[in-house]
């Protein structure tokens, strides 16, 4: 009776891993490419070439042409991965890179974006660009904006995968690059004045955690206000100094997830009456214990490991002495450390 049931748990467990799994064939693709993408005249490949995917899974690869003045050429992966305890298969497809960059060539009126593409089995594109302004910022939708419509025009309904970099004197600190500001999405229904003012909102929101007060110097009041209406991470005080007393939130400050920047740091000292000397960059104060706090973003101690001594990364000075951050690539301070250094209790939350 045992070899039975262990016998009916092996078939079962057979069962489930094979019955996440479906067979394609080509008649499979075509009409996945006709549902899909509303393809007409294109052409699929007798059979299809076996391919071994990043997880050693046996892959199946298609390729196919469209049979029109484009010569557009892409394919169609039978991709098997193991999902929810059994192995699994779905069709996928690099139509959109490669149209997209079939486009890119065809449009002549890029100046500001380029195309990154790389190709293993699958294609992959993009456009890519840098931004420090606002400015340029503008200036880069205003490109994708008309390429859109470009696309648009050739009688083509793509995602539009776009990378826009924004760049500071933070951005690769410790090898470790942070994607703050950045706008990274793929538009699929053309892209809008909306999608830049939601880039820009997140560009603002960068500049105002860290204190990039040049920049800062590109929004109004009520821009920044209105930007912080629906952030979650707000900075309030308990007045009363107590663990549970009513918070007052600063109304154009914000946090991270990770706490208070060093540069916000700055202006909290300021409206507090707390005399610091320098600047939201690099500063000093005496702490509510007496001891002498200097911060900067420029004291970083990196790379983390060298010739075999371990190295802090982001720290600051207390009383002369450098005292690592809890992550070497962490700028910001957590709640107990800023009391420990201003007295005051500073909290990071929700409104």
């Amino acid at each position: 009776m045992r070899k039975r049931n262990i016998l009916i748990v092996l078939l079962c467990c057979v069962l489930l891993m094979g019955g996440c799994v479906k067979d394609y064939d080509r008649n499979d693709i075509i009409q996945m490419l006709k549902d899909t993408y509303d393809l007409k005249k294109f052409t699929v490949s007798r059979e299809a070439e076996k391919v071994t995917g990043e997880d050693g899974y046996t892959d199946y690869l298609w390729t196919v042409r469209m049979q029109d003045d484009s010569g557009i050429v892409f394919h169609v992966l039978d991709n098997h991965f193991y999902s929810m305890e059994s192995l699994s298969n779905r069709l996928d497809s690099d139509y959109d890179s490669a149209v997209l960059q079939y486009l890119f060539q065809e449009y002549d009126r890029f100046r500001l974006l380029s195309l990154e593409d790389s190709s293993d089995v699958m294609l992959e594109c993009r456009l890519t660009a840098s931004f420090e302004t606002r400015k340029e910022l503008e200036l880069l939708f205003r490109e994708l904006q008309s390429f859109s419509k470009f696309a648009r025009e050739k009688g083509y309904r793509i995602g539009i995968n776009v990378d826009l970099q924004m760049e500071s004197a933070l951005r690769n600190k410790c090898e470790y690059v942070l994607f703050d500001g950045d706008c990274f999405r793929t538009y699929r229904d053309g892209i809008t004045k909306e999608d830049f003012a939601e880039a820009c909102k997140r560009y603002l929101l960068t500049c105002l955690d860290y204190r990039f007060e040049e920049q800062l110097k590109q929004f109004t009041a009520k821009e920044i206000e209105e930007a912080l209406q629906d952030y979650p991470y707000c900075i309030g005080i308990s007045r009363d100094g107590t663990e549970d007393g009513e918070l007052e939130f600063y109304q154009d400050l914000c946090g991270s997830s990770h706490g208070v920047s060093f540069g916000t740091l700055y202006e909290i000292l300021k409206r507090e009456g707390i005399e610091a000397e320098g600047t939201a960059w690099h500063y000093s104060f005496t702490g509510a214990d007496g001891s002498v706090y200097e911060i900067s973003y420029d004291f970083c101690d990196y790379p983390f490991e060298d010739d075999n001594t371990v190295h802090n990364g982001y720290y600051y000075l207390k009383d002369g002495e450098q005292v690592p951050m809890n992550a070497y690539f962490h700028n910001h301070f957590r709640a107990k450390i800023l009391e420990e250094m201003t007295g005051l209790k500073i909290k990071v939350t929700r409104m």
